[in-house]
């Protein structure tokens, strides 16, 4: 994150892969004297617990947990049953973008 600071032409907006990085983001970008999201807004991950509990809270997004372990459930009964070869399954869930602090 410092690295991407010193550019000359930085990002004005962060979205990280989890929220883990994006707290270490943020770290950053304090000891830089910038402002979130003034400066640079950042969005999480995979919405941890810790991510509303932060000075700034975190904009996350988050994944809908409960239906994708409903449907990997789902998809190992079948499996089980049907004995089915098929491997690929095209399945599209939606997550929740969780507005907070740092957007």
């Amino acid at each position: 994150m410092k690295k991407i600071l010193s550019l000359t032409d930085r990002p004005t907006a962060l979205l990280t892969g989890y929220d883990n990085i994006a707290v270490g983001a943020m770290r950053a970008i304090y000891e830089e004297h910038l402002k979130i999201p003034e400066d640079v807004a950042i969005i999480g991950n995979d919405n941890i617990r810790e991510s509303s509990y932060l000075y700034q809270s975190l904009t996350t997004i988050s994944p809908p947990v409960l239906e994708m372990s409903r449907m990997g459930v789902d998809l190992l009964i079948e499996k089980i049953e049907n004995k089915e070869n098929r491997v690929v399954h095209n399945i599209k869930l939606n997550p929740d973008l969780i507005i907070r602090e740092t957007t």
